[in-house]
């Protein structure tokens, strides 16, 4: 699968209880031109590839701990649970000399459960404000299941299933009230 990096948009609310922190996280992600090969059998296993633009919008339960506080500085582990919606346009598929084949499955969503884990510092530049950089992973627990193709009565009879997961680092700035 190739994927071309993009950035995403977070809101980000939460309560600090001295060393621990909880926050309530939206974030939406696009992602232009996502590319995944396969193959079909019935075509003597000739490589296909999936184009799609694709979103995510999410909403993450997070938890984070202080390991190490200063006056200026703080070091932080965190995790979380979430949902999220995934949807998937303009998906066609092509030969391997790459031209292109049929349309398929023009608007395709799903839900699915997420959890991630970070690791973080934070820079205190004010006395209710930090800017904080998270090195994060984040598992996409149920797997996506792409619609291939189309028979003459409408029903599907191929799917493409993918497992995503994400690393990635964050840099927030927090305004603490």
């Amino acid at each position: 699968m190739d994927v071309h990096t993009d950035t995403s948009f977070d809101i980000f609310l939460g309560k600090k209880f001295d060393r621990t922190k909880g926050e309530i996280n939206y974030s939406k992600n696009n992602f232009k031109d996502l590319r995944t090969s396969y193959a079909r059998l019935y075509t003597f296993a000739k490589i296909h590839h999936l184009h799609t633009d694709f979103a995510i919008h999410e909403l993450n339960f997070n938890g984070f701990y202080d390991l190490f506080q200063s006056k200026r500085l703080n070091f932080s582990i965190g995790g979380g649970l979430g949902i999220a919606m995934v949807k998937m346009t303009g998906e066609t598929y092509k030969l391997s000399n790459g031209v292109s084949d049929a349309k398929i499955n023009d608007n395709h969503n799903d839900t699915i459960f997420t959890y991630n884990v970070s690791l973080g510092s934070g820079y205190r530049f004010r006395s209710d404000a930090l800017l904080d950089i998270r090195v994060c992973h984040k598992e996409f627990m149920n797997e996506i299941k792409q619609q291939t193709t189309k028979i003459s009565n409408n029903t599907a009879n191929g799917y493409v299933t993918s497992d995503l997961s994400s690393n990635f680092i964050k840099f927030r700035i927090v305004k603490e009230f």
